[in-house]
């Protein structure tokens, strides 16, 4: 927040935040944070978020600082936070450290110029510059040291040179003899020179080095990346680090001391918040030790007391926290929570007596100058450090959030809470997929390739969005980068979609869970299934379509409980599209749409029961993913329903439960209506294949050789009059195939369609050329080799197809990550 402020002001103004001064800048925050804070609400509202509104709150708000303060106090009086002076990734541009998790890396395979943050040139990667250390040799023998660094500008905190051991070196600027040590764990021989700088105040590896040779630890930078005093060259005291780096190379060129730079694939640190290079820097800071904390949450998750959706997100959860370390919460913010800690300032006569700095955490200075009576009468001066620790609701039985922030905010909120109230903070760990850019990359607004959820429930031009990028906060050359990359993925802008189609396909994309058997109850209201057909009553179709809405009633209890909500959103989808639309409604037409059957006719009645149920199920079924057109539709619903008494809205009807409409599920009803739909299926496609409208009456044979087929209670003969109707057949003629005849007499003189080997369907070449007479279209049949020839590119598709399969199967990732359900259809 504090760096997009603080561009908005230097790309408005030409002002920085040490121009504007601390407290107007935090002014200028609140200001900020009112209008974008206010911008996630309107898009949460539009979305159709069902949230707690009355409970808002705000991490900076005083409650919220309240606990951060009383927290960080208890910790600290523990003993669990403590300050010391280490390596960090210090962003000179913020002039703060930042996390890990803030650091983006660049890979540069070769010589580059990289534009860094209010920087007119680029500064130059991906090369390795080598220079001459001269040997000090008092016979006055000239003998060199030549040392290969990527950061050249470092040398002016060499403290030494790793090589040769026991000759000193004369630094070329400072004139300062600097010491040659032997240590075979910094040096390489196979990269560069064989000898490397020692610059221990700037890179971890040299820093452990100058430990283990008792080397002075100088730092030669300011906060904001400009020379130090420590520098040794007063010309480049407060003068930017890359701007030096130029000045150093030219130097050294005079002095016959540069060698030139060659190639050097790297990878850059840079600051995912500004963009500009991460500096290791040696600062102190505030850290919580996490070891012990982190035992407790490893062991949570161990017993069940936390668990994992996808469940194997177990195991990064075990990698980082076995591998802990212990956590900066220390940030050198103007905005954000101020550390709780005051520092002692002892007098001249005092000072020598304390070997410690001594601090005192409390909650204010009135507090503290309470808590140091017992060590001195002085004044305190506060810490400019910042502390962030987030708050929520507490205990909570679910966090829902990115994998990608597992460890850095799941993780440590676990330790903490666990730390404070002696559990985990909730007891089930859900984790999305991250919703990426056409090329797989993380949605930043450095990259500019964020979309906002407004535009696609709303429809926006290309226009307006590149509009929006050039009133943003990026620099010219990312605003360019990224309008035309606009250009490519959004040529015609983006469509009005709606939030409910916005919803459903985020939801319905989350195939990443895997299927668990953690069950939670989903109550919503005490009222129950009313439905008063008696069963007997209920036509085959009627009864399939009960039972398949049971099935879907199931999975999507099952996709709740389960946290598989892409199951819930599948089964609804296949139920309305396929079961209820291409089915029963089809089934449904002659008997609302006959002008033979009276309007109160008891068959229609029936019909328009058991539609009604079925939307209304149905509404209520996708309600949670597509709350705006589930509300609408409903409310039209009830007005013509045929029952009286309706919730005031469909937020306040009860979800369907399975339990309630377990009493409709009959598999062997859906068997036999598969049965009927094959039939009905093959029989078209044959009249599609000919060129024979479904108008036309034509007489169909129905080949099986299978005994539950040809039953008196199978559905062929059960339900024959069904299905003559729907064919179209002037007749039907059942023919067993249980004696073994191979049929030749139907395979030479009709057409087949088969649905499996054990039930085909055949229509006479006869009928279909005497068709084909009366209607003057051509009279001649698809020859036999000509259909061959199509089943062989459609079997060549098909092996193709499974081959891809196989080879998709063989993979690591898809036996750990695929969900079963995915891997069942594969299989």
């Amino acid at each position: 927040t504090q760096s997009v402020v603080e561009q908005k002001l230097f790309k408005e103004k030409k002002l920085t935040r040490h121009d504007l001064g601390r407290e107007a800048f935090i002014e200028q925050v609140w200001i900020w944070r009112k209008i974008h804070g206010d911008r996630i609400f309107e898009q949460l509202k539009r979305l159709g978020a069902s949230l707690h509104w009355k409970e808002l709150f705000f991490t900076m708000d005083e409650p919220r600082s309240k606990a951060v303060t009383n927290a960080f106090i208890r910790l600290f009086e523990d003993g669990i936070v403590y300050r010391d002076t280490r390596f960090v990734n210090w962003c000179c541009a913020l002039e703060t450290a930042i996390s890990d998790i803030e650091v983006d890396y660049q890979t540069i395979d070769k010589p580059m110029f990289l534009k860094l943050p209010r920087r007119d040139k680029g500064v130059e990667f991906g090369v390795l510059h080598e220079f001459a250390y001269l040997v000090a040799d008092d016979l006055g023998n000239h003998q060199e040291l030549i040392v290969a660094t990527t950061r050249i500008e470092t040398m002016l905190g060499d403290v030494a040179v790793a090589s040769l051991h026991g000759r000193t070196i004369i630094h070329p600027f400072s004139k300062k003899r600097l010491p040659i040590v032997c240590d075979p764990i910094l040096v390489d021989k196979e990269f560069g020179t064989g000898a490397v700088k020692v610059t221990p105040g700037h890179d971890p590896n040299d820093y452990k080095c100058a430990r283990r040779h008792d080397l002075p630890i100088i730092n030669i930078l300011n906060k904001n990346g400009t020379f130090n005093e420590n520098c040794g060259v007063s010309e480049f005291t407060n003068k930017d680090r890359f701007e030096v780096r130029e000045q150093i190379i030219n130097r050294l060129s005079e002095l016959g001391l540069y060698r030139g730079k060659t190639n050097n694939p790297m990878r850059v640190a840079l600051c995912s918040r500004t963009g500009d290079i991460i500096e290791p820097l040696l600062q102190p800071q505030w850290y919580i030790q996490c070891k012990e904390m982190a035992d407790k949450a490893l062991r949570a998750a161990e017993k069940g007391d936390i668990i994992f959706k996808p469940s194997y997100h177990i195991e990064e959860w075990n990698r980082w926290l076995e591998n802990i370390q212990d956590w900066c919460i220390s940030r050198q913010l103007w905005w954000g929570h101020s550390i709780p800690v005051y520092q002692l300032i002892f007098s001249n006569n005092i000072k020598n007596k304390v070997e410690n700095d001594i601090w005192i955490a409390a909650s204010s200075k009135v507090d503290a100058e309470e808590r140091v009576k017992q060590y001195m009468r002085q004044n305190n001066i506060p810490l400019d450090t910042q502390y962030s620790l987030k708050q929520g609701n507490y205990p909570t039985s679910v966090i829902e959030t990115g994998f990608d922030i597992l460890f850095f905010w799941v993780a440590r909120m676990t330790m903490l809470c666990t730390y404070f109230t002696g559990k985990p903070p909730f007891n089930e760990i859900l984790l999305h997929a991250m919703v990426r850019d056409s090329q797989g990359r993380k949605m930043s607004k450095s990259l500019g390739n964020v979309i906002d959820p407004l535009n696609v429930i709303d429809g926006i031009t290309l226009e307006k969005m590149q509009e929006a990028l050039s009133e943003s906060n990026l620099a010219t050359h990312e605003i360019e980068r990224s309008a035309a990359l606009l250009s490519k993925e959004y040529p015609n802008g983006i469509e009005a979609n709606g939030a409910d189609a916005l919803r459903f396909t985020l939801v319905s994309s989350t195939h990443q869970f895997d299927l668990l058997n953690h069950k939670t109850s989903i109550e919503l209201s005490t009222s129950v299934v009313a439905f008063d057909v008696p069963d007997n009553l209920l036509s085959l179709v009627d009864r399939y379509i009960l039972s398949r809405l049971a099935h879907t009633v199931s999975r999507c209890e099952r996709g709740f409980n389960d946290r598989e909500l892409y199951e819930a959103t599948d089964a609804i989808r296949k139920f309305i599209w396929e079961d209820l639309c291409d089915v029963y409604l089809e089934f449904s037409k002659p008997v609302l749409y006959n002008n033979k059957i009276e309007v109160n006719d008891l068959r229609q009645k029936i019909t328009l029961r058991v539609l009604e149920l079925c939307l209304d199920s149905s509404l209520r079924l996708l309600h949670p993913f597509m709350p705006f057109i589930s509300e609408e539709l409903w409310q039209h619903l009830c007005l013509l329903s045929q029952t009286k008494s309706h919730p005031e809205s469909i937020m306040l009807a009860r979800y369907p439960k399975s339990k309630d409409y377990i009493i409709f599920r009959d598999e062997k009803i859906e068997q036999d209506m598969q049965t009927v739909l094959q039939v009905i299926h093959a029989s078209r496609s044959l009249r599609q294949r000919n060129h024979v409208a479904l108008g036309n009456k034509l007489p169909f044979l129905i080949w099986s050789d299978k005994d539950d087929l040809l039953s008196s209670q199978g559905p062929i003969y059960k339900y024959l009059d069904d299905i003559s109707s729907f064919i179209g057949a002037s007749s039907i003629e059942i023919i067993d195939g249980r004696d073994g005849n191979d049929n030749e007499s139907l395979l030479k003189n009709s057409v087949a369609s088969s649905i499996t080997p054990n039930l085909k369907i055949h229509l006479p070449m006869k009928t279909i050329s005497e068709f084909r007479k009366k209607s003057g279209g051509p009279t001649g049949l698809v020859s036999k080799e000509e259909q061959i020839k199509k089943l062989i590119q459609k079997l060549e598709k098909i092996n193709n197809d499974i081959e891809s399969l196989n080879e998709l199967q063989r993979k690591s990732e898809y036996i750990e990550k695929v969900p079963n359900v995915a891997k069942e259809k594969d299989r």
